[in-house]
């Protein structure tokens, strides 16, 4: 599936407030999650830093969901100190050329840190939530697209991926949100500002849509089974 242009996907008008879209959301009861590792500083450029833009800007919005892990080593380290609040982020010395520039864009919201997030507790996310964003792993792919499917969560794509799982046979504009990386990296703030302006006939067309693909990303024994349409029935 051919990456879809950055301006291309912001033509929309605000078709709804904050408000409007708690109400959509109220049986998901979260508009917006984005959970996971926020830097990736061993993986190529610039994606190694893709995260931590998306993390920075979203962490204080008041309609996303941020649970940013191992801050403490990926974003902590880089900070100027309190002693002095002015002061350049310190540069990495690694066995790395530089890949990263550790500057917050809002240095007066407080860093809330976490190690880890639960199993049960990130599956309980992925299911309150309207909107999953899943951005690049350490390769093109990651996990986190079968997690948002099987928790019935509407999957944005935010990754350099050239085709995703079983794209011959899924429409993926049906059930998901495709939002070009680059646009994502430089201004991030606007990932926020597409998902506000999605209509509400369209975001009930997509649940509806990705409830019918769930099976293809259900990895279980049973879809050995020959009568089942499940993943790996499927690759056999």
């Amino acid at each position: 599936m051919p990456p879809v242009h950055p301006e291309d996907q912001l033509h929309h008008p605000t078709r709804y407030n904050a408000d409007d879209s708690r109400r959509l959301a109220r049986d998901e009861q979260l508009f917006v999650s984005f959970v996971g590792r926020i830097n990736k500083p061993y993986i190529e450029p610039p994606f190694s830093i893709l995260r931590f833009a998306l993390w920075d800007v979203l962490r204080s919005h008041p309609n996303a969901t941020v649970v940013g892990l191992n801050l403490h080593h990926t974003v902590a380290p880089f900070l100027p100190s309190d002693e002095e609040p002015d002061a350049l982020p310190k540069c990495r010395k690694c066995a790395y050329s530089c890949k990263q520039c550790i500057r917050l864009s809002q240095r007066h919201v407080p860093i809330q840190y976490s190690e880890r997030l639960p199993t049960k507790a990130y599956l309980e996310l992925t299911r309150k939530s309207l909107f999953c964003l899943v951005t690049r792993g350490d390769s093109q792919i990651t996990g986190k697209l079968t997690e948002a499917v099987l928790g019935g969560c509407i999957p944005v794509l935010i990754s350099d991926m050239p085709v995703w799982p079983f794209y011959q046979r899924l429409c993926y504009p049906a059930f998901s949100y495709e939002i070009h990386w680059q646009l994502a990296l430089n201004e991030p703030h606007r990932v926020m500002e597409f998902l506000l302006s999605c209509p509400q006939h369209e975001i009930h067309a997509n649940k509806l849509a990705l409830l019918a693909v769930r099976k293809h990303f259900d990895f279980v024994d049973s879809a050995l089974d020959a009568t089942s349409s499940g993943a790996v029935a499927q690759l056999v």
